[in-house]
């Protein structure tokens, strides 16, 4: 099994196990309105961490196949010159 597909499946796992867990943390904490924005705030954080994560990889992608442009286009400028 591939090792990203292996990490998709893990993240989706734990996203629904961590979302099961504090819907049930949400909803049984009615009495106290202190506890249940604690539990916003968690789920807030977590989402704030998701989209971060998923922006700084596709960065890093972009990142990297920017940098093997440069690269292939310094290695067909020296061929060039190389031929002149």
């Amino acid at each position: 099994m591939n090792k990203s597909l292996q990490y998709l499946l893990i993240s989706i796992a734990t996203f629904i196990f961590g979302y099961i867990f504090l819907k049930t943390a949400y909803f049984s904490s009615q009495e106290s309105p202190f506890t249940k924005e604690i539990v916003l705030i968690v789920l807030g954080t977590i989402v704030t961490i998701a989209i971060t994560s998923a922006l700084l990889n596709k960065q890093s992608e972009v990142e990297l196949e920017k940098e093997q442009r440069v690269k292939i286009f310094d290695s067909k400028s020296d061929l060039y010159f190389d031929l002149s």
